[in-house]
């Protein structure tokens, strides 16, 4: 679908509901291995590189408020049609719609990654949400939106860090971004293929040291050194028991036994083993995997 006929689509509903609202942009970013940073992981069009601004700046920046108020408008953004058009395939089955129902579940069970927190003056309390989320995620539009969010702070709680694009498999659905294995395959096929990249771990535009929620993406989280490099830091403070760590990983590569044994000090841990099909298929599709080993 168009970008005209999306608009066109979000905009024909006329149900009282903001179809456009995502929580995502108050409390989370994602940033790719050579420092482009998107909105989430679903990698439309960059709102900012880390090498040439702090992350800090792209994340208060004109450019993403501006994103915010058309959001808590109605009004549908460039750069989260993927959603929309799955709200409009599935309907309330989008990411922008499980994240919405999420963050509204996280809130009630008092998780440490909830996006709100009632202490925090600054930023809309737990009623706030309660009162404007109607069972499917979908934020309403009868009150005021503008005026709950405009002044508020947002507050980066939840990172997506892909730290480098070394990886050990060549995914049929992957690129040269995001695995060092797709290099010789893009050259053969005439493209220009992107070459080894990787931020630094103590990266002076990064500073994701008050995060409290960080997803390692890849490449393949067990390869970058900055894995490694995250954990010796959590080490040395005292509020280690306060992160939550989450891996997604192509299950080839046992991790470290420091690595392990800090993650029994911290606060959540999640591991996902990202598996496209089984047996042959598996090892079709996700070149350099081997079924038999990863059963």
């Amino acid at each position: 679908m168009d970008r005209k006929k999306e608009r066109q689509y979000i905009l024909q509903k006329k149900d009282g509901k903001n179809h456009t609202f995502c929580i995502l942009p108050w409390i989370h970013t994602a940033v790719n291995p050579n420092g482009d940073v998107h909105l989430c992981c679903r990698k439309s069009e960059p709102v900012g590189n880390i090498n040439d601004e702090t992350l800090e700046e792209i994340y208060n920046s004109d450019r993403l408020n501006e994103i915010r108020t058309k959001m808590i408008n109605g009004e549908p953004v460039k750069w989260c049609e993927k959603c929309y058009y799955e709200d409009r395939l599935i309907e309330n089955n989008s990411i922008r719609q499980r994240v919405n129902k999420w963050a509204k579940e996280s809130i009630k069970k008092g998780n440490v990654i909830q996006p709100f927190s009632v202490d925090d003056n600054t930023i809309p309390t737990e009623k706030v949400l309660y009162n404007n989320v109607d069972a499917e995620g979908a934020f309403l539009v009868g009150n005021d939106w503008v005026k709950i969010f405009e002044d508020q702070e947002v507050k980066l709680k939840w990172i997506d860090i892909y730290y480098s694009n070394i990886c050990n498999f060549a995914c049929r659905g992957c690129y040269s971004l995001l695995s060092t294995k797709w290099y010789d395959d893009e050259k053969k096929l005439g493209m220009e293929p992107h070459g080894f990249h990787s931020i630094r771990f103590d990266h002076p535009s990064l500073k994701i040291y008050d995060i409290d929620y960080i997803r390692y993406l890849g490449g393949e989280p067990f390869l970058m050194k900055q894995t490694e490099e995250y954990i010796d830091y959590l080490l040395k403070i005292e509020d280690i028991d306060k992160k939550i760590l989450y891996y997604i990983t192509n299950g080839s590569v046992f991790p470290k036994k420091k690595i392990v044994n800090a993650w029994k000090r911290i606060k959540k841990l999640v591991i996902m083993v990202s598996i496209d099909d089984y047996g042959k298929y598996n090892d079709y599709f996700r070149h350099g995997s081997d079924w038999k080993i990863l059963r």
